[in-house]
């Protein structure tokens, strides 16, 4: 073989412009290839890297080598939740909160917001707390991208008065994460026009009404001030950004005689009108079923949580990041039955990407339904929620999911992460051995009668790891609600008003 005569460090220069698929492909070539794979640092990482659903840093901090270190610590210290330290924070007197891109941001209930960057143990992030003030501004929700330096305000709605009649106004305020101040980027720092999601240059805001009332949906350019999408349906549930072109939808649909039933819709932006229109009348990319449900069974409510994908600053230098592409779909469907009960729909935003691409490569026309036997079965995980705050949402980071179960008497509380990521269990899979506290779900899991039409089976496998907490001492905080961060658990007691963040 003529690859032979090559010197090997030739060779290796030249694999490092692979990536993880080719890198795996040069492995099944000859033994020579293999070696070099297994033997090179470099190589090494990028497979281990991509199979965490990780994304590479800035080069210049620390080497392959380094690197490669730290990711297999940090994924150990997931995998056993050996988390290395934990930290109390008192809850502000307001009632707001964010957390994105590692920083959890709190009002106080006057003027001021009090910002929290999350610590990280393994790729060397320092804890630091900076507060702003917001002369003037009333407000009634916000969300951030620190990534891009964003905080959107949404203010307190106010009544303005016109020469037909008086309207209700909400604005919208652009400002700086760190000062408050106007941001540089926007073209309009203040406008006119409620859950928020940002992703890139595109910010969506998601007015919820109640009742017969319909909900709306707008999308903007934040930093052009360019309307790209506005639509409004009674049914209009949740919404969130698959990546910067793709919004999901999700939409309790009257659907002639069969009463109303969910659905979930993909609008392609790029292809999207500004004009306002209610969403029948919208050309949707493609919509996904739910399986069928019983005629009795009426749906109440449909919500979608998901980690909106937040790069690091260029200035934090951490060795790697959570991928863009690497994210969970946690989607709650709550219904009246016998009695109410909600059920969670765990899928990965990537399996309906791929279906979206599917469609485009087979030059398919907009408007294509999925039926839930095509995409469900195989491709995602349906079960019965447990009793879950809907206030504190953020349970789910990456393809991460965290959640509390206690006791009846909540003395005892064990605390349980969900990993969904499918190459991770491809390349260990049930078979290989297991970190204390890890287990593997690789089994079917089946519902059957009460809400829908016959038995529901799915079978999107995940890895679980779980640690039983301390027990609560007298006097001492009840942990009964955990957000999920990229380096961080945060552990909510909502009767203390206090939150332990646990780091790794």
């Amino acid at each position: 073989m003529f690859l032979q005569l090559l010197p090997v460090e030739l060779i290796t220069e030249v694999l490092k412009f692979l990536g993880y698929r080719d890198l795996l492909h040069c492995r099944q070539v000859c033994y020579l290839l293999h070696r070099i794979v297994d033997e090179n640092v470099s190589c090494r990482y990028s497979i281990e890297l991509a199979a965490a659903a990780m994304e590479d840093g800035p080069s210049g901090s620390v080497g392959a080598a380094t690197r490669l270190a730290i990711l297999r610590s940090s994924q150990a210290a997931w995998n056993a939740l050996d988390w290395k330290e934990a930290l109390d924070l008192p809850m502000q007197n307001g009632n707001l909160w964010e957390l994105y891109g590692g920083v959890l941001a709190q009002s106080n209930g006057t003027d001021k917001l009090q910002f929290l960057r999350l610590p990280s143990h393994y790729r060397e992030i320092r804890k630091h707390i900076w507060t702003i003030s917001l002369p003037g501004i009333h407000l009634r929700d916000f969300t951030m991208d620190p990534s891009q330096g964003l905080l959107v305000l949404i203010a307190r709605p106010q009544v303005e008065d016109h020469p037909q009649e008086a309207r209700l106004v909400t604005t919208i305020h652009l400002r700086t994460v760190t000062t408050g101040c106007a941001h540089p980027l926007a073209a309009n720092p203040s406008f006119l026009q409620h859950a928020i999601d940002v992703c890139g240059d595109r910010l969506a805001v998601h007015f919820l009404c109640q009742g017969s009332i319909p909900s709306e949906l707008v999308v903007w350019n934040w930093k052009t001030g360019q309307l790209v999408l506005n639509i409004f349906d009674s049914g209009l549930n949740a919404a969130t950004f698959l990546e910067e072109r793709y919004l999901l939808v999700g939409i309790l649909s009257n659907v002639s005689t069969m009463g109303v039933e969910p659905h979930l819709y993909v609008l392609d932006l790029e292809c999207a009108s500004a004009e306002r229109r209610g969403f029948d009348c919208v050309e949707y990319k493609c919509g996904f079923s739910y399986p069928a449900l019983l005629s009795w069974v009426q749906p109440l409510h449909l919500s979608i949580q998901s980690s909106p994908w937040c790069p690091p600053h260029p200035a934090s230098r951490v060795p790697f990041s959570v991928g863009q592409n690497s994210r969970l779909l946690v989607i709650t469907l709550r219904v009246s039955a016998d009695h109410i009960i909600s059920y969670d729909l765990f899928v990965l935003s990537s399996t309906i990407v791929s279906l979206v691409d599917n469609l485009d490569r087979g030059h398919n026309i907009n408007g294509h339904i999925y039926p839930w036997e095509e995409w469900g079965p195989a491709g995602t995980r349906l079960i019965t929620s447990s009793l879950r705050s809907r206030i504190w949402v953020c349970f789910v980071f990456g393809t991460r999911f965290a959640t509390i179960r206690a006791n009846t008497s909540r003395d005892i509380c064990r605390l349980e992460v969900w990993d969904f990521n499918q190459l991770v269990i491809r390349r260990d899979g049930p078979g290989e051995p297991r970190t204390l506290g890890t287990e593997w779900c690789v089994e079917e899991h089946l519902l059957d009668g009460g809400t829908f039409k016959g038995e529901v089976c799915t079978r999107l496998p995940f890895k679980y790891s779980s640690r039983t907490l301390p027990p609560r001492t007298r006097g001492g905080p009840a942990f009964v609600e955990v957000m999920c961060s990229e380096d961080n658990l945060i552990l909510v007691d909502r009767e203390s008003r206090v939150f332990r963040i646990l780091t790794f």
